[in-house]
């Protein structure tokens, strides 16, 4: 399966329709359980819902939300068996696109199970190969789970930590405070500037805003990244000490998740992080 995607604002935004329905979803490896679908799309497409769940994204408070089994729906030009959509009050300002349709919402895990997905950064194009079928053209690097969520070990200018793989994130690194504390790294990055992160099942919350010189995700070296210090983080239980973002995953040729069998690739080609686009958060 070929899906095309583009980058719009730092999000990476694929196709799809239910029914006479087009729809535009954010893709979101963040997301461990459940699609997402936006309130207002979910009323406009008539679609019910029964069971409640609570809906958590890294970083962020979780909010109640009604789940709706989902058939005929299309993603790209694949019709996708029966799939599990959350319903959610997402913020207007999220899902705003500029003279286009809003966001419809977000899609996870659920497309990473019994496939490996492939992005390719040059063609803008998602392919899903059945896990054997897929033959992988550079070094393995070890992806683990930390809560259901796939975390890679990253050095952040020596620094090691525990990233989440987050598609849905727009930046380079985030850095929660457990790490940020225990390191002493205000210490060691004293040039920061104040901002803003926005949540797509949350709130806007203020965070500090630096450079990280050189990140290595494996033996792979990204120089001159966005860091960025969150006040809020997973639980300690989680080990999770942040996340790594499209910065960092759209400035090589491409990647590879092999989410079942626990292995990352990224595709032959140097990092381009310094001096890239940067992404609006």
């Amino acid at each position: 399966m070929v899906i095309p995607f583009e980058v719009e604002e730092g999000a990476m935004l694929v196709p799809a329709s239910y029914k006479d329905h087009q729809l535009t979803f954010i893709f979101d490896t963040g997301l461990s359980d459940y699609n997402v679908l936006t309130s207002e799309k979910a009323a406009a497409l008539g679609l019910s819902a029964d069971n409640t769940v609570d809906v958590k994204a890294a970083g962020q408070e979780g909010v109640k939300a009604s789940l709706a089994n989902v058939q005929g729906f299309v993603l790209g030009s694949e019709s996708m068996a029966e799939q599990l959509f959350a319903i959610v009050p997402i913020r207007s300002d999220v899902v705003a696109r500029r003279d286009k349709p809003a966001v419809a919402g977000l899609l996870g895990q659920a497309l990473l199970r019994g496939n490996v997905m492939c992005a390719n950064n040059r063609t803008r194009q998602l392919t899903f190969e059945r896990k054997q079928d897929f033959t992988p053209s550079s070094t393995r690097i070890p992806l683990s789970s930390a809560g259901g969520l796939p975390t890679l070990s990253v050095s952040v200018d020596g620094v090691s930590a525990t990233l989440m793989l987050d598609t849905g994130y727009n930046g380079g690194i985030t850095l929660f405070p457990e790490v940020v504390d225990r390191h002493r790294l205000r210490e060691r990055y004293p040039e920061r500037s104040i901002g803003q992160m926005s949540g797509a099942v949350g709130s806007n919350f203020r965070v500090e805003r630096t450079r990280a010189r050189t990140i290595k995700v494996h033996d792979v070296p990204f120089h001159d990244v966005d860091l960025t210090f969150s006040p809020r983080g997973q639980l300690p239980s989680s080990r999770i000490d942040g996340l790594i973002g499209l910065q960092v995953l759209l400035a090589t040729e491409g990647f590879c998740i092999d989410l079942d069998r626990g292995a990352f690739y990224f595709e032959q080609g140097v990092p381009q992080t310094k001096g890239a686009t940067p992404f609006r958060s």
